[in-house]
């Protein structure tokens, strides 16, 4: 692969697992973002860079500014393409 891209992955649900592994297995970085109540879920933690915990049981209503802020954060330090 010729380039090597910084996915962020933000889900409310476990889901997308398998666009984690495909992603990963091509040479791209995966950074989760995902809700406390999921961290136990099947991840393929061994495919994914970095994982981050937004609090609370429903990803319907995490606190915006808190995303926000995190991810501005993240983006200090490493490139997200997509």
């Amino acid at each position: 692969m010729d380039r090597s891209f910084g996915f962020l992955c933000v889900s409310c649900e476990f889901k997308g697992d398998d666009f984690i592994r495909e992603a990963a297995e091509l040479g791209h970085r995966v950074y989760l973002i995902t809700g406390e109540n999921h961290k136990d879920d099947p991840w393929p933690y061994d495919q994914i860079t970095e994982s981050f915990y937004m609090p609370g049981n429903d990803g319907r209503h995490w606190n915006l500014d808190d995303l926000k802020l995190g991810v501005a954060h993240l983006m200090r330090r490493v490139k997200i393409d997509r």
